[in-house]
């Protein structure tokens, strides 16, 4: 070494960073440092030889500043730092206690392998666990306290159902079986349980091999750590940028095939709207018309009695699916009868329409609230509900049409040629007091437009079913809730 006492202290104060703290340390330091010094004069050595040994006794400055730092009071600063990461942290622990135990998620994660589309959703939750660890370990190598990274383990520990869902996404892209496991029914095999739980396991224990290790820096506050301390910087930032780099691109390669799906369903939509629009009463004469619109998809005749179902001999149903279906099953659906009846509907799976691909730290918002393109339109909601408190009997409806083409919002229409009142809608569900001849047409048939959103608010329900005569507006039933 080279050092003086002075240079030496010097050194020791650039690797404290509270102020507050040079004075008592290096005060607490250079007496040990004189102490030393004099017990190597009386045993012999000159003062310079004595100086230099007592500077080599006491080890590396930088090493020496940090493990001191430890052992004194935090700065006003640090002690923020800890109190807003365990306030986040503990948070974090009872909304994975909520999530994963009381509302049964854990169960979800773990037969997600049946399940690859919940497997994409859950695999997000990856995303807020690597934020926890990385914060711990940035904040116990800033403050010298090992509480942040021993909370990041309790959350890891939670967490492994979130690795599962994750690792079952791994195999499934590395194995080039995303878009037939998402697309097509899927049986795992004993090998993709054993993939999944290789790639789980992995995961888990590079993390928690990385906590541990920072662990054991500061167990030792007097060792010379500064090159595993590099190492761990290396490895956390090697892996957090894998691991990620691996999740954004699953999501963004899902999120591209939906919004294609979604602008080809939107489109279905709006040829829908125009439609309607442009012939005011859609009836059985008027199908091969319809399918020729729709000559981009393709409609075949469905059996519906191979599916238990009933209905007449004179009906006749066709469907066409919209898209790849991968994260959400949307089709056109059509029906003709020999009494002139006819209906068409563009149907989205409701049942899939709450995935979530945005990334939340807290598990619970995605249960109250989710987001994705395929949620009801607040826009077309709030305009259908207004539009309604103004029409007039007689009014055309294209306002109504032309915010769903727009929105490329729910929508359907039957002409019913006999007036039979479906029970499914609104106006039979909602206890409304409409006689027959409220929403029946001239000549005592049914016509009307159903938009049926679901949206992710508050009042999340908003079902409109508009009754019309040959395009012009008769009445109305709504429901929201």
């Amino acid at each position: 070494m080279t050092y003086n006492f002075d240079d030496y202290l010097n050194t020791v104060r650039q690797n404290i960073k509270n102020k507050k703290l040079h004075a008592p340390i290096c005060a607490e330091l250079e007496s040990h440092l004189q102490d030393s010094a004099d017990f190597y004069v009386e045993i012999g050595y000159d003062e310079e030889t004595a100086n230099k040994k007592a500077l080599e006794d006491m080890g590396e400055p930088a090493t020496v500043g940090e493990s001191m730092a430890k052992l004194h009071k935090l700065s006003g600063w640090q002690r923020f730092l800890l109190v807003i990461f365990f306030f986040v942290a503990i948070l974090k622990v009872l909304d994975i206690v909520l999530t994963d135990i009381t509302l049964g998620y854990w169960i979800s994660c773990f037969t997600s392998i049946y399940q690859p589309r919940d497997a994409i959703v859950l695999s997000g939750e990856m995303i807020p666990l690597l934020i926890t660890v990385m914060a711990g370990i940035a904040i116990t190598m800033y403050t010298k306290r090992k509480a942040p990274t021993i909370m990041s383990i309790i959350i890891l520990l939670l967490e492994v159902p979130s690795i599962w869902c994750f690792g079952n996404v791994i195999r499934m892209t590395v194995g080039g079986s995303l878009y037939d496991n998402l697309t097509h029914p899927f049986t795992p095999t004993v090998m993709d349980y054993a993939v999944v739980i290789i790639l789980t396991a992995a995961i888990f224990l590079m993390l928690l091999f990385l906590l541990i290790c920072v662990i054991r820096v500061f167990s030792k506050p007097f060792d010379d750590n500064r090159k595993l301390k590099r190492n761990i910087k290396i490895f956390a930032f090697s892996l957090s940028l894998i691991l990620t780099a691996i999740l954004f691109s699953v999501f963004a390669y899902v999120d591209h095939k939906d919004k294609e799906q979604f602008e080809l369903y939107s489109r279905v939509v709006a040829d829908m709207c125009d439609l309607c629009m442009e012939k005011g009463r859609i009836t059985a004469d008027d199908f091969e018309e319809v399918k020729e619109r729709f000559d981009y998809l393709e409609i075949k005749e469905v059996d519906l009695s191979a599916y238990d179902i009933e209905c007449s001999s004179d009906e006749k149903f066709y469907s066409a699916p919209i898209g790849d279906g991968l994260m959400i099953n949307s089709s056109l659906n059509l029906s003709i009868s020999s009494d002139g009846s006819f209906s068409f509907s563009a149907q989205a799976d409701r049942l899939m329409s709450e995935f979530d691909l945005s990334f939340r730290y807290f598990k619970t918002t995605r249960i109250l609230s989710y987001n994705n393109r395929w949620e009801g339109s607040d826009d077309a909601s709030l305009y259908i509900a207004e539009y309604l408190d103004k029409v007039q009997q007689g009014d055309t409806i294209d306002g109504y049409l032309n915010k769903v083409k727009e929105t490329g919002s729910d929508f359907s229409y039957f002409y019913d040629a006999d007036g039979y009142t479906y029970p499914y809608l609104a106006g039979g569900t909602l206890g409304t007091d409409y006689a027959e001849s409220d929403y029946k047409t001239s000549d005592g048939a049914i016509e009307c437009y159903s938009t049926h959103l679901d949206t992710s608010d508050f009042f999340g329900q908003w079902y409109f079913d508009i009754y019309a005569d040959k395009g012009k507006f008769v009445t109305a039933a709504e429901m929201i809730d």
